[in-house]
């Protein structure tokens, strides 16, 4: 059982990783991009593609040029991997919802600069303000989000050649999770849930996304402890 769903995970994360690469622009942001049953369908649904590609291609491979040949193979077999990443993506995804504004859906902004729009300078981009202060929970609940909605801004920003910068970027992001999760009290779960959905919104773009991945890669292998009591900032 767990040698099978490893055969379908490896080229699950292969296949989601290629194909959602290239829609992470388009699609929409998810707080599960790391779960494993993603990569599972993934690996699943896309070898089960091969043998049709193949066939499909099979009147034509006595017509053409052996390269020609392969090259249109491996092209459908990508097409095959986009298109298996983004029906995986829409139907197993946590989609993070996106609430009206002044009577219209909010957009996240997608442009290429990985700070984005920041007309007030608080930290925190415009869309991810507007997205908090549509959320339908009380001020205190609003400014432990702002909290950890800066702190996560901060973690795509960072410096990752400056160790000590890293290491209190950590204890002001574990300081951030543990007041957004307490301000929902008793219901600790839904400050979690939160937390997550910024942190989707925030890599929404491919960009943003490969930068909040070097972030964490820089501060892999690192440890530290959540504090205890009021972690909110004033």
């Amino acid at each position: 059982m767990v040698a099978n769903l490893a055969l379908m995970t490896a080229p699950g994360m292969l296949v989601y990783g290629l194909g959602g690469a290239l829609l992470a622009d388009w699609l929409p942001p998810i707080t599960n991009s790391f779960d494993f049953a993603l990569f599972g369908a993934a690996g699943l649904f896309w070898p089960a593609g091969i043998p049709l590609v193949v066939f499909a291609l099979k009147p034509l491979r006595s017509r053409w040029h052996i390269a020609m040949y392969v090259l249109v193979l491996l092209a459908l077999l990508y097409l095959w991997a986009v298109t298996v990443a983004a029906v995986v993506h829409l139907s197993l995804g946590h989609v993070v919802p996106m609430p009206e504004v002044n009577g219209k859906r909010l957009e996240l902004d997608r442009s290429s600069d990985i700070r984005g729009p920041d007309a007030n300078n608080n930290g925190i981009r415009d869309d991810i303000d507007a997205w908090i202060a549509a959320q339908p929970i009380s001020d205190e609940q609003q400014r432990a989000a702002r909290q950890s909605a800066r702190t996560t801004q901060k973690q795509l920003l960072a410096d990752l050649s400056n160790p000590s910068s890293l290491q209190n970027l950590a204890e002001e992001s574990a300081a951030s999770v543990v007041c957004l999760s307490n301000v929902f009290e008793p219901d600790y779960q839904k400050g979690l849930d939160l937390s997550a959905q910024l942190e989707a919104i925030t890599a929404n773009t491919r960009n943003r996304a490969k930068q909040y991945l070097a972030y964490n890669r820089a501060r892999s292998g690192s440890s530290g402890r959540l504090p205890e009591g009021n972690t909110c900032e004033p």
